[in-house]
């Protein structure tokens, strides 16, 4: 396939996207358990492992849109709140 000359080496120096170690074990935590655990569980279960920040997994699970999408519990209360005489 060829390029313009401008367009040659930028297409040549292109890397190809890879995601990091720590990347791929977030991802894989998060798959697993269908997307129900948020950043500070995934941060506890990866720092059995080894040693990173809950920041800095916080920040790769919202990169890539890995975050929690458990939906709020909605219960009824039960009775009425007030009674009016």
């Amino acid at each position: 396939m060829e390029y313009l000359e401008v367009f040659y080496y930028r297409h040549q120096n292109k890397e190809t996207f890879k995601f990091s170690y720590l990347e791929q074990r977030i991802q894989k935590l998060t798959k697993e358990n269908h997307f129900l655990y948020g950043y500070r569980k995934i941060h506890a279960l990866i720092s059995n492992a080894f040693s990173v920040g809950i920041n800095k997994g916080a920040r790769i699970m919202r990169k890539y849109g890995w975050n929690c999408i458990a939906k709020k519990k909605k219960f009824k209360k039960p009775g009425n709140p007030y009674e009016f005489f």
